[in-house]
């Protein structure tokens, strides 16, 4: 029976120390993490020291009383003074008995008092737990929200990349197709500048060799215009001398009584008109044009013109292949056709100063 209450009180104040560590383990538990107590409280398992058990220990106890009692109120044989003896050890045995069952109520009573501490310690650790709970519930339910947030941002950074991307790769496609343009444009302007310095110095040395055609061509013209005027200087003499000769060849006819005919002046100007026609036969455009006309003086006071070689318009020098001799080489006809006709006229004079000898020798 000692042993019964020993064992129960020993397990009361093991369970109380129990409890009252897991109580302390509780608190710092909540403190630190609701999570990890929620699990240390899954793994709890209390001794079941219930009201069933401490009634049946008690109902035992008065069994073991009454029967004490019924034994200690019943005769003996003995006599008196070992009825005293047995009466006095029950008195003593009751208030033994009486002493344990106060310390047992009182163990009961602090164990009750633990296991209050420990409901209310396990209520208010319900509660935070249940507060943490909804709290946690919040903010899992605003983490979805943010990350429902976040994947549709995602989503929306998607479709904006993949239009960047497509943008970039159209953006490249032009950028390579404008470097290959560009590259084409610079080659075609290097062949363009190239083909414009090739013309550039061949129209320079064009230019050059036109300048000096050119000055060659001014050089010519006025030698050439030189040589003109003194073979018109030298045509005007022979003209001179030609007109002379013919009016000193009349006068000597008239001297004979001869009747002077007008052939030899018909001829004259047939011959001027054969002069005249033979400088039509030239091409125009292998002469020089005549910048002025020079008035001469002929016999019986008129006045002819020395050139009448110019048959079309002025026209530019470097525009027309020059002859530069063409024109004295003309000239120089004419002067020799004029020497002829002079002879001619020289021969028939002496001819006719032959047939008439008298009138010869008075004539010289």
């Amino acid at each position: 029976m000692a042993d019964e209450d020993a064992h129960t009180r020993s397990s009361s104040s093991s369970t109380a120390s129990s409890l009252n560590s897991h109580s302390s383990r509780s608190k710092t538990a909540r403190e630190s993490d609701a999570h990890s107590w929620a699990e240390r409280r899954k793994a709890l398992k209390p001794v079941q020291v219930g009201e069933q058990r401490r009634s049946q220990g008690l109902r035992k106890k008065n069994a073991r009383d009454d029967s004490w009692d019924a034994e200690a109120l019943s005769p003996t044989s003995e006599g008196e003074a070992g009825s005293l003896f047995a009466a006095a050890g029950k008195v003593k045995h009751i208030v033994d008995e009486n002493k344990r069952l106060k310390q047992e109520v009182a163990g009961l009573r602090a164990e009750r008092d633990a296991w209050k501490r420990n409901l209310d310690d396990l209520r208010y650790t319900l509660a935070t737990v249940a507060a943490e709970r909804d709290a946690a519930k919040l903010d899992v339910a605003q983490h979805e929200d943010e990350l429902l947030i976040l994947r549709q941002t995602h989503e929306g950074h998607a479709t904006e990349v993949a239009d960047l991307r497509k943008a970039k790769e159209f953006a490249e496609v032009e950028r390579a197709v404008a470097l290959d343009s560009l590259s084409q444009l610079k080659a075609r302007h290097e062949l363009e500048q190239q083909d414009l310095k090739a013309e550039v110095v061949k129209l320079t040395s064009r230019l050059e060799k036109v300048e000096g055609e050119l000055a060659q061509t001014q050089a010519d013209q006025e030698e050439q215009h030189d040589a003109c005027m003194q073979l018109m200087e030298e045509q005007e003499k022979l003209e001179l001398a030609y007109e002379a000769a013919l009016s000193e060849l009349n006068e000597y006819k008239r001297r004979c009584g001869e009747v002077v005919p007008d052939e030899p002046l018909d001829g004259v100007e047939e011959s001027d008109l054969d002069a005249d026609a033979s400088w039509q036969e030239i091409d125009p455009a292998e002469t020089v044009p005549a910048v002025q006309a020079w008035p001469t003086k002929r016999g019986h006071g008129r006045r002819r013109l020395v050139s009448k070689r110019r048959i079309g318009p002025p026209q530019l020098i470097y525009s027309t292949s020059l002859q530069t001799n063409s024109d004295v080489r003309l000239v120089k006809n004419d002067v020799e056709q004029l020497k002829q006709t002079l002879a001619l006229l020289v021969q028939e004079r002496r001819n006719s100063l032959a047939s008439d000898s008298p009138v010869g020798d008075h004539s010289t």
